[in-house]
């Protein structure tokens, strides 16, 4: 049976770019969570509620997720929801999420669980420079002024609310972590690091020093 591997940390942390980094090493396919999800589709009212009732992961719900785990798990093909392609199994299935073992229904899927860890700043200046990359190079940009305008919604609920939401993230996700790894370092370095408790794992090795306190 195949095995999931967890790639966790805040968003900005480098997840997708980790992800398909280390997908061209080994024989695994990638999973995500980002493909099911409908929090972000909720009014920012719910999502600070949520937050001041302790940020439970398991109330959330996330139809097809845990199910197109097993099955790749098992060696079918998935499909995640509204997208145009398919996910063939792997001996290694990488799943981007931002929960790793705190939400019970997809955890028990998890084989392995790494942290990418990065200061918030840093996490947020990464999303700022993607997104004003993203405006530059879309071939249907919006006025400037729309794009200031979102980006200032954007701060305005990460002041009011995301920042507080990552941290308790942070709290919460972090400590389950079976590794944590430094992503403020370059794409290849943070490959490295990964392929190597990865392998250790895989070999019944604990490379620990490859884990920061």
């Amino acid at each position: 049976m195949a095995s999931i591997i967890a790639i966790a940390g805040s968003p900005g942390c480098g997840k997708s770019t980790l992800t398909r980094a280390i997908a061209t090493h080994l024989d695994a396919c990638i999973i995500d969570y980002d493909h099911y999800q409908t929090v972000t589709d909720q009014p920012i009212e719910s999502i600070i509620e949520w937050l001041d009732k302790g940020l439970d992961y398991n109330v959330l719900t996330i139809p097809g997720l845990s199910d197109d785990l097993a099955l790749l798990k098992s060696g079918q093909a998935v499909t995640p929801p509204s997208q145009p392609f398919s996910i063939s199994p792997r001996n290694i299935i990488l799943f981007e999420t931002p929960f790793g073992y705190c939400h019970a229904e997809s955890a028990r899927h998890v084989d392995l669980m790494l942290w990418i860890d990065i200061p918030l700043d840093i996490a947020l200046a990464r999303n700022i420079r993607a997104f004003t990359k993203h405006f530059t190079r879309s071939k249907h940009t919006s006025p400037a002024t729309d794009n200031i305008l979102w980006l200032q919604e954007y701060m305005d609920n990460y002041i009011n609310s995301v920042h507080d939401l990552l941290t308790k993230q942070i709290e919460k996700v972090r400590p389950h972590a079976d590794f944590v790894i430094d992503g403020k370092k370059d794409v290849v370095s943070t490959c490295e690091q990964a392929l190597k408790i990865i392998q250790g794992w895989t070999h019944n090795e604990t490379p620990r020093e490859a884990s920061l306190p």
